[in-house]
């Protein structure tokens, strides 16, 4: 079974959404918040279980992406 990052790390995965949420105020589009995880080095990846964020370096997943962010 696939074991995501926030199962392992929830504190760090409450501060990346936080993060995620404070970018997404700051962007006017969605192709500006995605320009801008990229400099935190996250980005968002599409999955059969939705939208995920992951770490550019590793590419491992660090949280689901709150649907309320995609738009």
């Amino acid at each position: 079974m696939f074991t995501s990052a926030i199962e392992k790390n929830p504190l760090q995965s409450l501060a990346v959404i936080e993060l995620l949420r404070e970018e997404r105020r700051k962007s006017l589009s969605l192709r500006e918040f995605k320009h801008r995880l990229m400099g935190y080095g996250y980005k968002i990846r599409q999955t059969a279980r939705g939208a995920v964020v992951e770490s550019v370096s590793s590419q491992k997943e660090i949280c689901k992406l709150p649907r309320e962010l995609m738009h």
